[in-house]
């Protein structure tokens, strides 16, 4: 819940409602706190299309992929509030796309080693940050992912 904690109060101290080290208990810090909960969230959509428009080489799945998790009233209520599954969700939905963006090869797109890495080190760093336990499982997805291209 680290990372998390530090996201939303990064946020706070940002638009000035608390001062760097000193977090609040006022209302005003908890909203700002919940909105960087629900901006993870939609990240985490974000993440979802992509991998979807990676995979499917189209911008309407891609489109269709993002509607379908926003249509899931469980994902857009916990975006409102839960400081620990929505960003290791997100997290893992990175560490999705960083996979697929690795593992698809074209000739002359560079860009995607770009997205893998910064893919997979955020999904890391939010989802290791927040949940410590979550590791074995990023690790373990790592590794399927790396023996299913060497089949």
């Amino acid at each position: 819940m680290r990372t998390t904690s530090l996201i939303g109060h990064g946020l706070n101290v940002l638009v000035g409602a608390e001062t760097w080290g000193a977090p609040l208990n006022t209302a005003e810090a908890y909203e700002y706190r919940h909105l960087s909960v629900a901006l993870l969230g939609v990240l985490g959509t974000w993440a979802v299309s992509a991998t979807a428009w990676l995979v499917f080489r189209s911008w309407r799945w891609a489109l269709v992929a993002g509607a379908l998790l926003s249509a899931l009233p469980l994902w857009v209520g916990h975006s409102m509030f839960n400081i620990k599954d929505i960003p290791v969700a997100t997290a893992y939905s990175f560490l999705t796309l960083g996979l697929v963006a690795l593992f698809v090869f074209e000739k002359g797109i560079l860009w995607r080693g770009s997205v893998a890495g910064l893919s997979l080190g955020f999904g890391l760093i939010i989802g290791v940050g927040t949940r410590p336990g979550i590791a074995p499982f990023f690790v373990a997805s790592i590794a399927i992912a790396i023996v299913v291209r060497l089949i």
